[in-house]
């Protein structure tokens, strides 16, 4: 994976989810591919384990469990949101159609989960705030959707508009 984000690094296809760490390494390494390749072979001459043993290692740890709930600290930059934009917008389309139905696949959570579901809906931003920057948002340019949908409109880049979520979805 890392390997992976340094080539796109490199050929500025630059992730959503870059570490300032690996943008670092990329820059570092950018001009010496030979090194790199150098690095690499002494790495895969230093592990002798035959890939059939990573299948048998992965299945043991399996076994064993998996670490987690260690408590980290993360420094990351975000696109700060309006919270009262995406109130009104619940708010407007609530009093527009007397739901909140995603805009992709019309999954209510209010119908389908009771009282627990009622108001609940993600907003979506119809111009990405890391394109457009710092402005003004309109509530037309926000769409309700729900976590799913809001999920694989921001799987990959370029990102899926709610027309084309709706689209595979009727296909």
């Amino acid at each position: 994976m890392k390997l992976r984000q340094l080539k796109d690094y490199e050929e500025e296809r630059k992730p959503a989810s870059i570490s300032l760490i690996v943008q670092a390494v990329a820059l570092e390494f950018r001009d010496q591919p030979e090194h790199v390749h150098e690095l690499a072979a002494a790495i895969r001459s230093a592990v002798s384990v035959e890939p059939e043993t990573f299948a048998l290692l992965d299945a043991n740890e399996e076994d064993a469990g998996f670490n987690e709930g260690r408590v980290l600290e993360q420094l990351h930059r975000r696109h700060e949101r309006n919270r009262t934009a995406v109130r009104k917008k619940i708010a407007q389309v609530l009093a527009a159609t007397g739901k909140l139905a995603c805009e992709a696949c019309g999954f209510d959570f209010q119908a389908m989960y009771g009282e627990r579901g009622e108001g609940f809906a993600e907003c979506h931003h119809i111009v990405p705030l890391s394109e457009a920057g710092e402005r003004k948002t309109r509530l037309d340019e926000l769409a309700i959707v729900c976590a799913n949908c809001h999920r694989m409109i921001h799987r990959a880049s370029p990102m899926w508009t709610v027309e084309e979520v709706r689209q595979h979805l009727t296909r």
